[in-house]
């Protein structure tokens, strides 16, 4: 057509549209409601759990070692000496998998409950064997290895030698 412009191969054919230059600003509102939807969902979900700042720690006494061992409980209240031992209690390493069990020593069922505690709401529970591979048992399924610089750190934290059997007394008929 004469006096007529042709318009670029990008634009579109109708005449009266004019190209887009960004989101609309309800798109750009959408967007943004997105994102900081996501962003605290991701922190929830990473990470931005409680930190502990009370320790319970509690002699539980199994098979046979019901009647041999005597009560202990014990509350750790200092809120850096609770995170040291959970930090610690985290960074073990894995124990080997079942199929791989090593020799173990003699085991009488001699365990320690620490109850990790924020504002007097539990957060995690760990179950450490104070005889046999003294594994450490994080939640349900986590099984760690324990070391002597944990077990010296926790009997430290109680007001034990750290060097000391204060944890891993003989069953009183061996006394």
């Amino acid at each position: 057509m004469p006096g007529r412009q042709s318009r670029p191969p990008w634009r579109k054919n109708s005449p009266d549209s004019t190209p887009r230059t960004g989101l609309q600003p309800a798109d750009q509102l959408a967007r943004a409601r997105v994102l900081v939807l996501f962003a605290i969902v991701a922190a929830l979900l990473t990470g931005c759990s409680p930190v502990p700042d009370l320790l319970r720690v509690e002699r539980v006494l199994e098979g046979l070692a019901v009647g041999r061992f005597e009560p202990f409980d014990r509350t750790i209240t200092d809120p850096a000496t609770v995170r040291a031992i959970n930090d610690a209690l985290v960074a073990l390493p894995r124990a080997p998998s079942v199929q791989y069990e090593p020799f173990c020593p003699i085991a009488w069922g001699l365990r320690y409950r620490l109850t990790f505690m924020r504002a007097n709401s539990t957060i995690d529970v760990a179950t450490l064997e104070a005889d046999g591979c003294r594994y450490a048992h994080i939640g349900l399924t986590d099984r760690r290895t324990t070391t002597e610089s944990f077990w010296a750190l926790l009997a430290g934290s109680l007001g034990f030698y750290t060097r000391g059997q204060d944890l891993f007394p003989l069953p009183s008929d061996m006394r």
